[in-house]
């Protein structure tokens, strides 16, 4: 049987992925792939800024026992066979207190180029994953805040599939338009406010992305006030994920959209 799939990244989520067990070797490497960037980026570890490339995994080989439940003697074996078979290529950091892995997956356009732009990543109207990284879209918009009140839905990560479609069928996602909202703006300058007083640097601003991500983050009527309450939420007290691997990036935001809005709603019920 030939051809591929789509595996979203946001499956590591899911109850059955998040079963406690020990990670057979199939699993490690699957995990491996989801973690990886999906395009050139910095992060920020410990007071040091990574430079992270599409393709990347920027971890420590501590957290990967962690989820894998193996020992990092395990782990590093693991990896080494991986770089022995040229699948991956290794990079270690050994400081003792910000020392890193960053795994290289090798060949990572040639599989996998395609099926990124099929699934929508760069386009406005979808959801970014949430590997270190990003996802799909969602086969419906986000709610507001407002309409998850009337609903009393609390629960807004559940495990639609994301939309998809065949490589060599489906039409690449047209390129956003310019900007013209000056909302959009607003949230982008909300994001760089926040960042700066919770890491006390600049952050780096693709314009063009954010301003697509913050397009998504207004969906649905969505106000802007509302954006910029999610986005101090954000930094106040990141999602666990997005807090162990220093993730801080307007789209991982977007990505913690669901549990932000679950946070906002449940403080907003405490307050009543």
């Amino acid at each position: 049987m030939s051809g591929w799939i789509c595996l979203w990244r946001k499956i590591r989520e899911n109850k059955l992925w998040r079963e406690p067990r020990r990670f057979s070797k199939a699993e490690a490497f699957l995990d491996l792939l989801m973690a990886a960037a999906y395009a050139d980026q910095e992060q920020l570890w410990g007071l040091e800024t990574i430079q992270v490339k599409r393709g990347d995994i920027l971890d420590t080989q501590g957290a990967m026992a962690s989820r894998w439940g193996w020992d990092r003697k395990t782990v590093r074996s693991f990896l080494r066979v991986l770089e022995r078979d040229n699948v991956v290529a290794i990079r270690t950091s050994r400081k003792t207190e910000t020392g890193f892995t960053l795994v290289t997956v090798r060949n990572w356009d040639l599989y996998q180029g395609d099926v990124e732009q099929v699934a929508g990543v760069h386009s406005p109207s979808d959801s970014p994953s949430d590997s270190p990284s990003d996802s799909p879209s969602d086969a419906h918009p986000m709610p507001t805040l407002k309409q998850i009140r009337t609903s009393k839905q609390r629960n807004l990560a559940g495990d639609r599939a994301p939309a998809g479609g065949n490589a060599h069928t489906a039409k690449r996602p047209r390129k956003p338009k310019a900007a013209t909202n000056p909302d959009l703006r607003r949230v982008v300058e909300a994001y760089i406010m926040a960042f700066r007083e919770t890491v006390h640097k600049d952050p780096v601003i693709p314009w063009k992305k954010y301003m697509a991500i913050a397009q998504q983050l207004l969906a649905n009527g969505r106000p802007v006030e509302e954006v910029e309450r999610m986005i101090r939420s954000f930094f106040r007290r990141p999602p666990e994920m997005f807090e162990r691997k220093r993730l801080y990036g307007l789209e991982h935001i977007l990505a913690a959209s669901g549990t932000l809005l679950v946070r906002l709603a449940a403080e907003e019920g405490q307050q009543v």
